[in-house]
């Protein structure tokens, strides 16, 4: 290398004098190349040729190499993972029954035997390798604690138990003020109560005295909560490592709400798990949520795992600080039931001049049912999206009722008050959020589609009403 590259006094090949061969400097590579041409013999040559051959070899490799760091540090993930064979991890927390796999019957339509064991199957990590690489130390984040607002009603013990031992295998100690369980007046078959107060001290339940419905009894979670971060989750979900800490990172930063990636693990098994694209949260004017677009379609400098915007989110799964919530007010409590809750809190917050952000880094796997285990009532659904309109639509309201005509002469009730907390909070325009946050919304179609009816009527919603 010496020789090809000229650095030092060396004695060169070939038929030279012994004057020359002691005195001479080697010129840079490609004069070496003229002159081994010219006065070297054959064999010089040739191993001048394979050095070269070499050297190009290893520049090549190492091209390739670092094309390929870049790529994967900004690749975006297409389509499934194939997720291996997770390993079985038991909790620790809590006392090991008999390793007794429930039947079908009791995993997913009856509460579990007393021999459910405490074992659930670890998903591969399949997050971004940047991920994987960042220090999430729990002690960058001392000061805040977390309280997981579950509300619950008609769900299956097995799935529950599950989503709670996942969660206190994923989640350091110290982030974790309380598991809180909302408890809207379940019967005595379905509250689960001294199975949730065996597993863990951290674990709470509070009773509703009454049916309240999901969206107040997220309300209800949010006033019990200790910790200064509320995390709403659902009792169908397994947590992936370092799920917790992502969402910390970005509510410290200033992330107004932070959600995680959510997963997919089929109705039929909690053994398995697969993951999905970055997709961005979306509305129609039906304003019926779904996932509608890529986050690089939202965003084309976007990179992945970078956290991004999203105009809506799903509303079961996300994070927010308390004083944040605090600011921006609760769910409305004219609302009833299920339904619409999370766009009122997309649009309060991105109008009133939050943010919403999808992390990467954080993934949870969810149980996407096809039918709710309680009763949902079309009309007060409805009548949920009629009062968010009312109040944070202006006049897009017209779109919703060519979809819903019935709506526009149901009473909902008073919304005096959320019209107030608009106003108090300077809140910006439906307007203002279509040309900021939501361009795409204005295709959306103001009519009802036939995959939209073919959807509802799946939920076991009828139209006579």
């Amino acid at each position: 290398l010496k020789f090809c590259f000229g650095s030092g006094a060396v004695a060169a090949p070939g038929p030279m004098s012994a004057t020359t061969r002691q005195e001479w400097r080697p010129p840079p590579l490609a004069m070496w190349l003229a002159c081994v041409t010219c006065k070297s013999n054959r064999a010089t040559i040739k191993v001048g040729f394979f050095l070269i051959r070499v050297v190009a070899l290893v520049c090549v490799v190492a091209a390739v190499g670092g094309i390929w760091r870049v790529v994967e540090a900004r690749r975006q993930p297409s389509g499934y993972y194939d997720v291996p064979e997770p390993l079985f991890l038991e909790s620790a927390r809590t006392p090991a029954p008999s390793p007794v796999k429930p039947g079908k019957e009791d995993l997913f339509r009856g509460p579990a035997p007393d021999s459910y064991r405490t074992q659930f199957k670890v998903p591969n990590d399949i997050r971004h390798n940047t991920c994987k690489r960042h220090d999430w130390s729990a002690e960058k984040y001392d000061g805040h604690t977390a309280t997981i607002i579950m509300p619950y009603l008609n769900e299956t013990w097995p799935r529950t138990h599950v989503t709670i031992a996942s969660i206190l295998a994923h989640t350091p100690p110290q982030l974790l003020e309380e598991i809180l369980m909302v408890d809207d007046f379940n019967t005595e078959e379905w509250a689960h109560k001294e199975q949730l107060e065996a597993l863990h001290p951290k674990v709470r339940i509070h009773r509703n005295a009454q049916r309240e419905g999901l969206i107040r009894a997220k309300n209800i979670g949010v006033r019990e909560a200790r910790g200064s971060i509320i995390i709403f989750l659902e009792p169908h979900c397994v947590v992936q490592p370092y799920w917790i800490e992502p969402l910390f990172d970005r509510l410290i930063k200033g992330a107004t709400i932070a959600a995680p990636v959510l997963d997919v693990i089929p109705e039929s098994s909690m053994e398995e798990y697969y993951g999905v694209n970055m997709h961005v949260g979306g509305f129609d004017w039906a304003f019926e949520f779904n996932w509608y677009q890529l986050a690089p379609e939202l965003n084309k400098s976007w990179i992945n795992p970078d956290p991004y915007f999203t105009p809506a989110i799903a509303g079961g799964i996300f994070a927010m600080t308390k004083a944040s919530w605090d600011h921006f007010g609760y769910y409305d409590e004219g609302m009833y039931e299920w339904g619409a809750e999370q766009i009122e809190m997309s649009l309060r917050v991105w109008q009133c001049g939050g943010t919403m952000e999808i992390i990467p880094c954080s993934r949870i796997g969810h149980v996407f049912r096809a039918h709710n285990p309680y009763t949902v009532h079309l009309p007060r659904v409805i009548k949920n999206q009629k009062r968010m309109a009312l109040v944070w639509v202006d006049d897009y309201i017209d779109r919703f009722y060519k979809i819903k005509p019935q709506a526009r002469h149901w009473d909902v009730g008073d919304v005096t008050d959320r019209r107030e907390l608009r106003k108090k909070l300077g809140c910006k325009s439906m307007d203002w959020y279509l040309d900021n946050v939501y361009p795409s919304m204005r295709k959306q179609p103001d009519f009802v589609t036939q995959d939209w009816m073919k959807k509802m009527r799946s939920n076991g919603w009828k139209f006579d009403t």
